[in-house]
């Protein structure tokens, strides 16, 4: 939940293994993959920027088709990897 005066998205995900490729290659571009690519740790950095984007576009009120567009490095900033019993979450947020 959030709380604000001005406009804001959040985006909350639990942390599991996946196939993430095909997201990857509709919706993040070409330095997005690159981050992945060269992360030490693929899924954490695939799960920053899918939950900034997602926040991004609950920001402005969009739809998942535009998850690609949702870049604006202005609306926002990845949050934290928190543990809740035995599960891993990572959130992001995005403020206007």
């Amino acid at each position: 939940m959030a709380i604000s005066t001005t406009r804001v998205g959040v985006d909350l995900e639990l942390i599991k293994d996946r196939n993430f490729s095909a997201h990857i290659d509709f919706c993040f571009s070409k330095e997005q993959r690159l981050r992945v690519a060269n992360s030490k740790n693929q899924l954490i950095e695939f799960y920053k920027i899918w939950t900034l984007k997602e926040a991004r576009v609950k920001l402005l009120n969009l739809g998942f088709y535009a998850l690609d567009m949702a870049s604006d490095e202005s609306l926002g900033a990845f949050g934290e990897i928190v543990k809740c019993s035995d599960k891993s979450f990572i959130y992001s947020v995005a403020i206007f």
